[in-house]
C-alpha cells in the first residue's frame, strides 16, 4: 500500500529540557503513523537547511518525539506529518514551528 499524507497535525507544545527538545502534536484519529521532519539553521549561519525526516512513530497513537540530537546554540524547525496506510496519492504539507536550542 502507498502512503499518503492526511490534514496538516498540529503542534500542541515544543520543551526544550535536559534529554533534548520533545515536540508534542494533536492526535489524529486517522493516522496509522506521523513522520516527523527536522530542519536546521547553524549559530552564526544565513539559510536554513534542508528538511530531513528523524522519526516515523509506531503507530497513530505516539504523539510525540524528543529530539535528543539537537545542538545548542543552533536553530531548528520541525514539520508533522500524518500518515495513513492506503492506496492514495494526495498530500498535504503540515504546519511546522521554530525552537533554538539555549
Amino acid at each position: 500500500a502507498k502512503l499518503f499524507r492526511l490534514e496538516p497535525t498540529n503542534i500542541e507544545s515544543i520543551v526544550e529540557n535536559a534529554s533534548g527538545i520533545t515536540i508534542t502534536w494533536v492526535k489524529n484519529n486517522a493516522a496509522a503513523k506521523y513522520y516527523v521532519y527536522r530542519s536546521e539553521k547553524a549559530a552564526g549561519a544565513s539559510s536554513w537547511g534542508s528538511w530531513t525526516r528523524v522519526k516515523i512513530t509506531g503507530s497513530g497513537s505516539e504523539v510525540s518525539y524528543t529530539d535528543i540530537t539537537a545542538v545548542k546554540g543552533n536553530t531548528y524547525r520541525y514539520r508533522i506529518t500524518t500518515v495513513k496506510d492506503v492506496d492514495q496519492s494526495s498530500a498535504k504539507v503540515s504546519k511546522w514551528t521554530h525552537c533554538r536550542c539555549a
